[in-house]
């Protein structure tokens, strides 16, 4: 909030947990798991947005609710949201969701994020790999290299410690 010298003040410098607000009296949003106008109160255990002490609107990454009460851990391995029990939304990084949301599977090797059915689309590669290529694959760069085009060979980026000459890393 602007402090009446054309400063901006961080309003949690005048609220304890305010994210956003327009003075310092009144907080427009609180920060995760806070609630109340100078948000001086705490959601139930897990929840990230709530208006009241008895209720969860949206639980924090890892839980679902019902949005009528409290958050339950996800029980799916590398889930990061929740839908319902056993139901995964959102997969963590290096993960895909199956079709019916039950696990978060990893990726193909040297795939950091991927997607499909069976996880089978590499759309971004890891460190150390090129890609993706038009099939969606990663191609395994070579030593030294942390990023290469997709023929695997003609480096980009090299390891600290090496220079890039002409593709190569020496």
């Amino acid at each position: 909030y602007a402090n009446g010298t054309d400063r901006c003040v961080p309003c949690s410098s005048a609220i304890d947990y305010c994210a956003e607000c327009n003075s310092p009296d009144v907080c427009d949003v609180c920060e995760v798991g806070f609630w109340g106008d100078q948000c001086e109160s705490q959601c139930l255990d897990n929840c990230a947005v709530c208006d009241d002490a008895e209720s969860c609107i949206t639980c924090e990454d890892g839980f679902y609710g019902d949005g009528t009460s409290s958050c339950e851990a996800c029980e799916v391995v590398n889930c990061l949201r929740c839908a319902a029990e056993g139901v995964c939304t959102d997969c963590a990084a290096g993960t895909y969701r199956t079709e019916d949301g039950s696990e978060c599977l990893p990726c193909a090797l040297g795939c950091a994020v991927c997607s499909g059915v069976d996880g089978s689309v590499c759309e971004d590669c890891a460190e150390g790999y090129g890609g993706p290529t038009a099939e969606g694959e990663c191609v395994e760069c070579e030593p030294n290299c942390v990023d290469c085009l997709t023929d695997g060979t003609t480096c980009t980026v090299c390891d600290s410690g090496t220079v890039l000459d002409n593709g190569d890393c020496n």
